[in-house]
């Protein structure tokens, strides 16, 4: 049925049917609505049309739908009825009356609701205003507020705040409060505010409360991508917001509100206070951990800690960057090119080949030591009792190390040993050393000085003896490729202590001399703990201990320099090399600006066995004068070179 006014008091029965108001002008009713009536029925409908205004004073109990399509309607009664809608345009007034009962209220144009009326519903949406008079709107327990609604005033929700019907845009012009749920759906990897994700834009302050959770919804599958950024809490212009307080929960639904599964406490979002972002880390997996951002044990350990310490502050799975610690968790993120790399930048590996870089110093010089043509051994022949011999010479090694680092080193060599007697020759080497440790985000530039004292020993006929101890000190300075745009520095210190045995049998096969032999080295290195500078992820380490012993077993070939023609003497060497040992102590790492997050680094084994094949060639300058050159590969792909000269007297 239709009318063209409705005015007047009294009772007005509607049944089952739909009545259609054409207000042109304005009138007060304040009678009551009803369903009802001579025919009974119920679901009686109301739909407002005409630019008239329209008061409802009386109380209005239909129980079917109201639709206001232009013009205004005031409710300054009570109106109990099923779903409202206010069409572009029109306009609800709710002064000092009530809306109750509502299952959904649709505000497409303007809906004024000051502090002394009462909207109850159990869904509001639309893209429409909820002007609060300058009061505030409360989204009450049970109730959803969804659509791309814009509220005048402060919204305190204690219910779900669920912008956009999907991905979509909810504004409020004063004070935001949650205190409930807010749902941030997550529609495209491209984080466009309102079409590729929620938003709530505030123009006033956003406080969270403990009650409240936040729950990240995807749509239609899309999974977020590692260093996704969504502004899910704006300013009024859409850019960062910061919040006061924090999200009792954080938890992500991977299949979104239509899917079957729920939402999860897992690594998949990343909320941050000072910013309003929600940063996503890739980890969509529902049991995933921020551990999971590492590729090796030692970046999951330092994942833990950076998150586990900038959370602390905040809430679970929330940082906040305007602090050092939740800076650094979100740099971990988004930096460089994915996560793993940013932890291998992070936990720098390479330190541990600093010990190593002093063990393969320590093995060139008990090569050195024990070959039979260098710059440390001329045959017996050669010399008498009660002679002095001094040398000098060159060494330059290669090695790959077992933490992931190319070592490079070289040593300047000079020193003196003396026959004492036929069978005793007693030594000292004293070494100068620079070389570099290189990994693919970092490196250590290294002088270094050592000293060895050594003998060699006749027993019996055929069997040579030959054993030397020494100490080393290195000097380092570090360079660390960061999660920053700065580097970190640092300088450190090590000393070493180095002892080798070994025993070489002689034979002769016509012209040629074989020796089989065998070795062992130990070395024992402190490297010291230090602290970078520099970087805003810079680090200080702790002190580590590392000791290696090696097993050498092989044997030399040679023809001396009194079996040609007296000048020229060469040998071919070959082996095996095995670690026995090789320990390193684990090294505490902790950030300079955020000292509570602090991880174990545990350096690599290197437990490897390595053939070695090499040759030495001497030259006599002169009855007094030697120079040799020797070069000697390793399976492993490390290499030795080596060049000297030796006088005797």
């Amino acid at each position: 049925m239709s009318i063209g006014d409705l005015s007047g008091a009294g009772r007005l029965s509607l049944g089952s049917n739909t009545l259609t108001i054409n207000q042109a002008a304005d009138s007060i009713f304040s009678g009551d609505i009803a369903d009802g009536g001579i025919g009974g029925g119920t679901g009686a409908s109301l739909i407002k049309r005409g630019a008239g205004t329209l008061t409802l004073a009386g109380n209005s109990t239909y129980t079917g739908t109201t639709d206001v399509l232009e013009g205004e309607l005031n409710v300054t009664g009570t109106l109990q009825t099923d779903d409202v809608r206010v069409a572009p345009g029109a306009t609800v007034n709710m002064v000092a009356g009530s809306v109750t009962n509502s299952e959904t209220f649709t505000a497409e144009g303007n809906l004024t609701l000051p502090d002394d009326a009462t909207l109850l519903y159990r869904t509001l949406t639309g893209d429409g205003t909820i002007d609060t008079a300058g009061g505030k709107f409360t989204n009450r327990d049970g109730a959803v507020t969804m659509g791309t609604l814009t509220f005048t005033g402060d919204f305190v929700n204690n219910g779900t705040l669920a912008p956009g019907n999907s991905p979509g845009l909810t504004t409020i012009g004063g004070n935001y409060t949650e205190s409930g749920t807010l749902e941030a759906e997550l529609e495209t990897t491209t984080p466009t505010p309102t079409s590729g994700h929620d938003q709530v834009r505030v123009g006033g302050t956003v406080t969270v409360n403990p009650t409240a959770n936040l729950v990240v919804q995807t749509f239609n599958n899309v999974q977020p991508a590692r260093g996704n950024i969504y502004q899910v809490i704006a300013s009024a212009t859409g850019t960062e917001k910061p919040v006061s307080g924090a999200f009792g929960s954080v938890r992500f639904d991977a299949d979104g509100a239509a899917g079957a599964g729920a939402a999860v406490v897992n690594a998949a979002t990343v909320f941050d206070q000072a910013t309003g972002q929600l940063v996503a880390t890739g980890l969509n997996g529902s049991t995933s951990t921020f551990a999971d951002l590492g590729a090796t044990p030692n970046q999951r350990r330092a994942a833990t800690a950076v998150f586990d310490h900038a959370t602390s502050f905040v809430g679970q799975n929330q940082i906040n960057t305007a602090a050092a610690p939740g800076f650094l968790a979100r740099q971990l993120v988004i930096a460089h090119g994915n996560s793993p790399l940013n932890l291998a930048r992070f936990t720098p590996q390479f330190y541990g080949a600093m010990a190593d870089y002093t063990f393969t110093n320590d093995l060139g010089v008990t090569n050195l030591l024990h070959d039979r043509v260098s710059a440390l051994s001329v045959p017996r022949s050669d010399v008498d009792s009660d002679t002095w011999s001094f040398f000098s010479g060159w060494m330059r090694r290669r090695a790959d190390a077992a933490d992931l680092a190319d070592i490079n080193s070289v040593d300047f060599y000079f020193g003196a040993d003396r026959a004492v007697s036929d069978d005793l020759t007693i030594g000292l080497l004293v070494t100068d050393n620079n070389g570099d440790v290189r990994s693919t985000f970092g490196r250590a530039d290294i002088r270094g000085t050592g000293v060895d004292a050594y003998m060699r020993k006749r027993l019996g006929s055929r069997l040579d003896l030959a054993a030397r101890i020494g100490f080393g000190g290195y000097d380092y300075n570090t360079n660390r490729s960061t999660t920053d745009v700065t580097a970190a520095l640092g300088k450190t210190e090590s000393d070493s202590f180095n002892a080798s045995i070994g025993v070489a049998y002689r034979q002769e096969i016509g012209k040629l001399k074989l020796a089989p032999r065998a070795d062992l080295t130990y070395s024992d290195a402190t490297v010291r703990g230090f602290s970078e500078s520099g970087a805003n992820d810079r680090l200080t380490l702790g002190q580590y201990d590392a000791d290696r012993l090696v097993a050498q077993v092989g044997a030399s070939l040679g023809w001396p320099a009194d079996a040609g023609s007296g000048k020229l003497s060469f040998e071919l060497t070959g082996g095996l090399a095995q670690s026995l040992v090789n320990d390193k102590t684990n090294q505490q790492a902790t950030v300079v600006t955020a000292p509570g997050a602090s991880f174990t680094q545990v350096f690599a084994d290197e437990d490897e066995t390595a053939g070695f094949l090499g040759a030495n060639v001497g030259y006599k300058l002169s009855d007094d004068a030697t120079i040799f050159a020797g070069y000697e590969e390793r399976s492993n792909s490390d290499g030795n070179a080596s060049a000297g000269l030796r006088l005797t007297f």
